[in-house]
């Protein structure tokens, strides 16, 4: 049944790594309030613990994949040498210079929304993938599905960048919040029922659907009504907790495409995948003992330790909108057979 679809790896894989890691999402927020009520933690004190948890086992090790595609990676390296240089020192290699400037805070931010966006955008990736690899190459479909997209993060962003607006640049828009999610929500809820008629619809008239897309589309919108819209009405929840929630489904998405991609751009060295999860787990290992051990030494090292490692992750979002163009990198062009 599954032959008349074509999926990224394998209907397994793909519903393991890419479809079904929103689940996650769910269980981190369970896990938080099962610190709370089991062992009577404060709310910080129970984000602290699922953050650090999250950090070690999910998110910096992503991180650290990149690497094996923009500096390891020789094709890649050669095409894009001068961003690869630049872009890690003006990054990573001036925080220094960034944390005397105290702009700690405006990283912070830029962290923040860049991150939401760069989620979106490997959404947005996959679900390209699913649509070329099963005949979808523009017209309604596409129209529907980009916007799809675009209203999960206008319904994540638009009360957010209220909210900040108010508290960082005491620009008094508060009253305008309800109405402002009132709008994000009906046009991602205008664009979900449009996807869902169009499904319908292309199944009543040819029997046929595109399940992977379907699958992985609807996972997305049951995150973003999970967390932006139930969540964020029935509970207080803090940062810490909320990045966790947001990111981790993300994160197992990431690990699946790089186990892909090494396994399709080096068939004949298995090794390579192995030795880069390694890699990845060791610097997520790093990270964490820095994060757990930050009472032991001063203050302005914690912040500047911090400040660093954010560094690295913006790094991520900023080069990884370079190295996944298949137009433009005939050798990963293989990952998509």
């Amino acid at each position: 049944m599954t032959n008349q679809w074509s999926w990224i790896r394998g209907p397994v894989f793909d519903s393991f790594f890419f479809i079904s890691g929103v689940v996650f999402s769910p269980l981190a927020f369970f896990s938080f309030i099962f610190l709370l009520d089991h062992f009577h933690l404060h709310p910080q004190q129970a984000a602290i613990y699922l953050y650090a948890g999250f950090l070690l086992l999910f998110d910096q090790a992503h991180i650290f994949q990149t690497f094996s595609r923009s500096h390891l990676d020789s094709d890649e390296f050669k095409r894009n040498k001068k961003w690869h240089i630049s872009l890690p020192i003006l990054i990573i290699g001036l925080s220094p210079v960034y944390y005397l400037l105290e702009l700690d805070d405006f990283i912070e931010t830029l962290f923040i929304f860049f991150g939401m966006y760069h989620i979106l955008k490997q959404n947005m990736g996959i679900m390209r993938i699913y649509q070329k690899k099963n005949g979808e190459y523009g017209g309604v479909d596409h129209f529907i599905d980009t916007n799809l997209m675009w209203s999960c993060l206008l319904v994540a962003v638009a009360p957010e960048v209220i909210e900040l607006l108010h508290m960082d640049f005491n620009i008094e828009l508060l009253s305008f919040l309800p109405l402002t999610k009132n709008i994000s929500r009906g046009i991602f809820v205008l664009f979900i029922l449009l996807f869902i008629s169009r499904v319908t619809y292309r199944y009543l008239k040819t029997k046929k659907i595109n399940l992977p897309k379907v699958l992985f589309v609807s996972a997305i919108l049951l995150h973003y009504c999970f967390l932006y819209i139930y969540l964020y009405e029935s509970y207080t929840i803090p940062l810490l907790v909320i990045t966790v929630i947001d990111t981790i489904y993300h994160d197992i998405q990431y690990q699946g495409w790089m186990y892909h991609y090494h396994d399709k751009r080096w068939p004949k060295k298995p090794f390579i995948k192995n030795k880069m999860l390694i890699a990845s787990y060791c610097y997520a290992g790093v990270v964490f003992l820095l994060y757990s051990t930050k009472d032991i030494y001063p203050q302005f090292v914690h912040e500047f330790l911090t400040l660093t490692v954010m560094l690295i992750v913006l790094y991520h979002y900023v080069v990884d909108g370079m190295i996944w163009k298949f137009d433009r990198a005939p050798e990963i062009r293989t990952l998509l057979h």
